[in-house]
């Protein structure tokens, strides 16, 4: 289970935060279809519209989704974290992004645990930004926060 917490504050929220998000797209609704069969998909579908995931099918979509997420998203910014005090450090100095699947946004790192979907890019950048305190982007500008 992911942890929210803090980036609640940027809007982030977990994955039953994004379904409806996901059941309004067209795309992820044709892959949830084809990977759960027309019977346990068409069901998924409803789940989804009515917000609610229940039972083996809910859990179905459940562990769908995740990993839908995770293997299909594609990265939309790419920077690194890195402290210019001590650039030879791994734990301070690693590589940071933020990725989309279907409108749904997440930022990875390194050795980070997902913190949650966002539903909007700048607030997944705001989160990023917010949480460490130098960060270099495609286009090799250093942006200090903190």
């Amino acid at each position: 289970m992911m942890d929210t917490f803090y980036a609640k504050n940027f809007g982030a929220t977990d994955l039953t935060g994004v379904l409806k998000q996901l059941g309004s797209n067209r795309h992820a609704c044709a892959r949830l279809l084809e990977s759960l069969g027309p019977i346990d998909g068409v069901s998924a579908v409803e789940m989804i519209n009515l917000g609610e995931l229940a039972g083996d099918v809910g859990d179905s979509v459940y562990d769908f989704f995740l990993d839908e997420i995770e293997n299909e998203a594609e990265t939309i910014w790419s920077g690194t974290v890195c402290d210019p005090d001590d650039q030879e450090n791994p734990d301070t100095n690693f590589p940071i992004g933020v990725s989309e699947y279907c409108g749904v946004f997440f930022v990875w790192a390194l050795e980070y645990d997902n913190a949650g979907y966002f539903l909007s890019q700048k607030d997944a950048m705001q989160y990023l930004m917010g949480t460490h305190n130098y960060v270099t982007g495609c286009n090799s500008e250093l942006y200090q926060f903190g």
